[in-house]
């Protein structure tokens, strides 16, 4: 399996329903979708059930589109059981460090990903598929269920985000989007009434900040601390961009 990285579009809010690159839908009501399968009798009754789709290096965030190739046996099955149960609902989630020593076993994931909904299922000529998935929200990973399956089975809780008060609301949401467009060097268009979370969201996605730490932020739930965790990061990532272009070029050796 392989998915490109979430990057920011040239347009946030426009729609993009391309396979080449992933975009971002500006959050909108969405049409009524198959659901996943409701969890066993006795679990949470908030939980539902859906096949988990592990990545090592790419977050699903709420709105964002993404392209996925589909070639490994074990997620050629979930995607063919997905087509065949009329479902399109999955789980993506980011392995923890160190997936590489279990990669085709069951490596850990982090709890909190991705609830995603399959846009577009097309299969290729020598078995494999593309499929488009659009983030629905946050989820916290309950258990692992199921047997039977060469892939992953799990239960998963839906979680809200928490929002500030409008006042500050308001002033993060007009710092995050400065602070997009300026780290885009102008090139990039923002919706002025793009809500506060997504804004967040997408300049996370921009900064060049490790995986891991992107995670952590993922999985921050309170949209003001998220956003002022994001903010503080891009001071970072300013003042790196400012040291590497003062910085003196080196000589290239000749010879005579």
């Amino acid at each position: 399996m392989s998915a490109t990285g979430c990057r920011p579009p040239r347009s946030i809010g426009s729609w993009r329903n391309s396979a080449a690159a992933p975009a971002w839908s500006r959050p909108a009501p969405r049409k009524p979708a198959t659901a996943a399968t409701p969890a066993a009798r006795g679990a949470d009754p908030m939980a539902i059930r859906a096949p988990l789709f592990p990545l090592p290096n790419v977050l699903l965030y709420p709105s964002a589109i993404l392209p996925i190739h589909v070639f490994e046996t074990r997620y050629v099955h979930l995607v063919e059981d997905l087509l065949a149960r009329g479902e399109d609902r999955l789980v993506l989630g980011l392995l923890r460090d160190g997936w590489e020593d279990d990669y085709f076993g069951s490596p850990p994931v982090h709890p909190v990903a991705g609830l995603a909904q399959v846009l577009h299922f097309g299969e290729k000529l020598d078995g494999r598929y593309n499929i488009l998935v659009q983030g629905i929200g946050r989820v916290q990973i309950l258990r692992q269920t199921g047997r039977g399956v060469p892939y992953r089975l799990v239960e998963v809780e839906p979680l809200a985000e928490r929002e500030p008060p409008p006042p500050q609301a308001e002033a993060l949401r007009r710092a995050l989007r400065d602070g997009l467009i300026d780290f885009a060097d102008g090139s990039l268009m923002v919706q002025a009434d793009a809500p506060l979370g997504y804004l967040a969201d997408v300049l996370l996605v921009a900064l060049p900040t490790p995986i891991e730490e992107k995670q952590e932020l993922f999985a921050i739930l309170d949209q003001r601390l998220r956003a002022e965790k994001v903010l503080q990061l891009l001071e970072r990532a300013v003042r790196d961009r400012r040291s590497w272009s003062a910085a003196p070029m080196p000589i290239a050796a000749g010879w005579n």
